[in-house]
């Protein structure tokens, strides 16, 4: 089979808009609260699906282009050009199963903590809180080859079988990033640990919570300091404390 240069636009085209089209799925999660199915409701969606998947999209879409124009560019057309087209299709694919599989996922467990409704208020809380910012959920999309954050996003979510031994390196990843933070625990990747911990479950974020303070031989000031940027973060509650 061959693909000439003519025809590259027709094969740029068709599989890109098949892959971005598995985006629509993230439209859909936000669906599921009865609040986005008002005009006003649609367009909140709309603003939270491009805060939390924009920047991370418009990536993609970018390398894809670049890389298919340069294969293009260098090549005479045939079966080794539709092969790399192929492959890079593969590659980007990919990246976009994984941004919707995440976006989703935090989506419902959003909703889920929240009675199944996506009200105004919660996607402001999505937008602004320190527990569950957008923001930080866009950026940590932004940056896949992250792999210690995106394996513990994974893994909070569900996205992948849960074990043992993910569940260590999980807590590893928490507490290095944890201590990277600075002094107020909020800075580097400190905020998208703090999000990951949220969506552990009641026990394995106590646990997580209690690896780090045990690892880093936190006491005294820095104990405190810990404990106020997990409370500021949602992460820390007196119920969560006393169990």
């Amino acid at each position: 089979m061959s693909l000439d240069k003519g025809k590259f636009k027709i094969h740029y085209k068709e599989q890109m808009k098949k892959a971005f089209k598995g985006l629509d799925k993230i439209q859909d999660e936000l669906s599921k609260g009865l609040y986005v199915k008002t005009a006003r409701g649609r367009l909140q969606a709309n603003m939270m699906t491009d805060i939390l998947t924009g920047s991370a999209v418009d990536k993609v879409r970018r390398l894809w282009r670049a890389e298919a124009k340069k294969i293009i560019a260098s090549s005479s057309g045939g079966s080794k050009m539709l092969a790399d087209l192929n492959r890079i299709d593969k590659v980007y694919g990919a990246e976009l199963v994984t941004i919707t599989k995440i976006a989703t996922r935090y989506i419902a467990e959003i909703r889920r903590m929240h009675g199944g409704m996506i009200t105004g208020k919660v996607l402001l809380k999505m937008r602004k809180s320190a527990a569950f910012k957008a923001r930080v959920m866009s950026k940590l999309l932004l940056n896949p080859k992250n792999t210690g954050a995106m394996a513990s996003v994974k893994y909070a979510f569900k996205i992948e079988t849960q074990t043992k031994e993910r569940f260590a390196k999980v807590k590893l990843h928490l507490s290095k990033t944890f201590a990277s933070g600075g002094a107020d625990y909020d800075q580097g990747e400190a905020p998208a640990s703090w999000m990951t911990l949220n969506f552990l479950s009641g026990k394995e974020k106590k646990e997580a919570l209690a690896f780090h303070i045990a690892d880093k031989k936190l006491s005294g000031e820095k104990l405190k300091a810990f404990l106020k940027a997990g409370s500021k973060h949602g992460a820390i509650s007196f119920s969560l404390a006393s169990q």
